[in-house]
């Protein structure tokens, strides 16, 4: 059982480490960190064409706030030289100059977690926790029998919470692999090292981190 994480605004907080045979993973979580004057300083070129197509104002800090928060994990691992990622495939953060590193990145409504990994791969998702209208079909969707069963055994009041608790564990595993949007209605397989935690994030909010300590091949499709 995981315990909520208390926050100050701008805080960097370790929330978990995971050891395996193949390598390691740690988690940071931080909550309405500082933003940088100049966002130049700290986002990629393609980050900052990225962040200038953004109208929303809060999508916008949201976005400059994650990648802030990234290069500051990073830099606690890595030379500065090091830190740099460039989107790969389906947009997923990868480190171009430290081999055997991996990252990746999740925000949302002021909650931003990294997380980073050492000869495994990585996928991290917070969600904040609020009503939605369409969850019965998303779940149809995407979640498996399983996962349904587990939301209806809470009580009406907690089923929301369990919701998204499930979303964020299957939209990591997604992250971790690969495969984008589609991939949350994917099975973990045995083949890629599946670990899974929840994260100790604060009250509102749910947060998971998928861990895969063996190569990543392309995910089968899903049915449409």
């Amino acid at each position: 059982m995981t315990s909520a994480l208390a926050l100050a605004g701008g805080r960097i907080v370790r929330a978990g480490r995971f050891s395996f045979a193949a390598g390691w993973a740690e988690v940071w979580i931080a909550s309405r960190p500082a933003l940088p004057r100049d966002p130049a300083a700290v986002l990629t070129e393609a980050e900052l064409r990225r962040y200038e197509q953004v109208r929303d104002p809060a999508a916008a800090r949201e976005f400059l706030g994650g990648r802030t928060v990234m290069r500051s994990v990073l830099s606690r691992y890595l030379a500065p030289g090091c830190c740099v990622t460039e989107p790969g495939r389906r947009g997923r953060p990868q480190l171009v100059r430290a081999p055997g590193w991996d990252v990746n990145l999740s925000h949302s409504a002021g909650l931003i977690a990294v997380a980073v990994g050492h000869g495994v791969r990585v996928g991290v998702d917070v969600q904040s926790v609020g009503p939605l209208p369409a969850a019965d079909a998303l779940a149809g969707r995407y979640f498996s029998a399983p996962d349904r069963a587990w939301i209806d055994r809470h009580l009406p009041e907690a089923r929301c919470q369990a919701w998204h608790q499930v979303w964020a564990r299957r939209e990591a595993y997604a992250k971790a692999t690969g495969a984008g949007f589609s991939g949350i209605a994917h099975e973990p397989r045995p083949a890629d090292g599946y670990h899974h935690r929840p994260l100790p994030v604060p009250p509102g909010y749910a947060g998971s981190v998928v861990v895969l300590t063996t190569a990543i091949a392309e995910p089968d499709p899903v049915p449409t």
